[in-house]
């Protein structure tokens, strides 16, 4: 568990254009980061926050806020500015979730909402947490109909190729990229290293296989092809190591920023204690940090 200082500074990508705007012409494509904003300190958490806040817009000035803890999950409301104001429920993984029968937790760590309501949740998934026995880590997918105050588990779409314990696949970034979904994970390789990458699925046969409470197939991306299966390939290193090197994650965030027409996602660093802005035209080719 990170300290919540460095927590905060590292997963409220999600909220973070609340504090960018853009300087100069367009093409310029100049983004400037304001300060940071303490809206908590620790003492005033009800919980530790070890993952990015799951969010949905409740009107044209309050969001919906999900955080999950061990093997609880909280919704709140609130503006940017105050997301903590309204506690809606607090749910065990047990009430929440439709998966008495998987060995672990699910965290839900990002939402795609869709035209009829429904919601699709990309899931961090730990079969090691609170009692359980074995040690591995998923991404995986939830489906909602009630707003998200009861979810159905999917199944797991990526694991990486290194399987064990210590391979911790963080989460979940995710962006829409033309027909596609792009997840953002961490892949540990057999050889033992760490790398961060993206696997990659249509959005419509994700979402039919969702709204059916079952997974489609998901590839890895790996030197310039989809050609790894998501649950036994592996795939490239495709944000540059500005330093960061074993300590890079992504248990962070991902957007498209529309007034310069780029991709963004965060890479935290752990004890380094940086939280990392990287821009891209594609989804796939990063380059150096902003």
């Amino acid at each position: 568990m990170e300290n919540f200082n460095q927590a905060l500074r590292i997963h409220w990508f999600n909220i973070i254009l609340l504090f960018l705007w853009v300087s100069g012409p367009v093409g310029a494509q100049t983004l400037n980061i304001g300060p940071a904003e303490l809206l908590y300190t620790d003492a005033q958490m009800p919980f530790t926050m070890d993952g990015s806040f799951s969010t949905l817009k409740k009107s044209s000035n309050e969001i919906i806020f999900f955080n999950n803890d061990f093997d609880k999950t909280y919704k709140y409301s609130g503006p940017l500015n105050a997301p903590l104001q309204t506690q809606n429920w607090v749910k065990s993984q047990s009430s929440l979730w439709n998966m008495q029968w998987y060995p672990g937790v699910a965290w839900l760590n990002n939402i795609y909402k869709r035209d009829n309501g429904d919601l699709l949740g990309f899931l961090h998934v730990e079969t090691h947490c609170c009692g359980y026995s074995d040690n591995r880590f998923r991404i995986a997918l939830g489906y909602s109909t009630t707003n998200g105050d009861s979810w159905i588990y999917c199944g797991d779409i990526l694991k990486s190729q290194k399987d064990d314990e210590n391979s911790n696949m963080g989460g979940v970034p995710y962006l829409v990229v033309g027909e596609y979904f792009y997840v953002y994970y961490n892949e540990w390789t057999t050889s033992g290293g760490k790398r961060l990458s993206v696997a990659r699925a249509k959005v419509t046969d994700v979402i039919q296989a969702a709204s059916s409470w079952s997974v489609t197939s998901w590839k890895k991306y790996n030197s310039g092809m989809w050609d790894q299966d998501g649950l036994t390939g592996v795939g490239s290193d495709i944000i540059p190591d500005d330093g960061g090197g074993g300590l890079r994650d992504l248990h962070s965030d991902a957007a498209y920023c529309s007034t310069i027409n780029k991709y963004l996602i965060t890479v935290q660093t752990h004890n380094i204690g940086e939280l990392r802005l990287y821009m891209s035209d594609d989804g796939i080719n990063w380059g150096n940090m902003t």
